[in-house]
C-alpha cells in the first residue's frame, strides 16, 4: 500500500498556457464496494489511441495523507465490470509541470476545474 499526499485548489478561470498541454479523458466512476475505477483515453499526435484501465482503492489516513492502492487492469475486465458503475463522471486532464512536481488540471463537464498536486511530505510547499 502506497502513501498519497496531495493538495486539491478549486481554479476559476485557469491560465490559457495550461490548457495548451495534452488532454487525457478519463471517465472516473465507483462501484458499490467502495472501489474507484478509471478508464484514460489518450489520442496522441501520429493518430494512436491508448486506452488504460485501473481500479483504485483510497482511504484517509491524516490531513492530506491517503493509503491507496491501484492496479492497471485489462480492458476485457473493465468492461465486464462497467455496468456495475455507477456515480460516472467525464473529464479531461492536462498534466502539467512545476518545478520537482506535476500538476494536474482537470476540466469538468460543467466546466468546472480543479488542480491537484502530489507531494512528498505535508510540510511541501507549492
Amino acid at each position: 500500500m502506497a502513501n498519497e499526499i496531495e493538495r486539491r485548489w478549486l481554479v476559476e478561470n485557469p491560465p490559457a498556457e495550461a490548457l495548451d498541454h495534452l488532454v487525457l479523458h478519463i471517465e472516473q466512476g465507483y462501484l458499490p464496494t467502495g472501489l474507484r475505477t478509471r478508464k484514460t483515453t489518450v489520442h496522441s499526435d501520429d493518430g494512436r489511441v491508448m486506452v488504460f484501465c485501473h481500479l483504485t482503492v483510497k482511504r484517509r489516513v491524516t490531513g492530506m495523507t491517503n493509503d491507496e492502492v491501484e492496479t492497471e487492469v485489462p480492458v476485457e475486465i473493465y468492461s465486464t465490470i462497467a455496468p456495475f458503475i455507477f456515480r460516472k463522471l467525464s473529464k479531461k486532464r492536462r498534466v502539467i509541470p512545476h518545478g520537482n512536481f506535476k500538476i494536474e488540471l482537470d476540466e469538468f463537464e460543467d466546466g468546472m476545474f480543479i488542480a491537484e498536486i502530489e507531494l512528498k511530505n505535508e510540510d511541501d510547499f507549492v
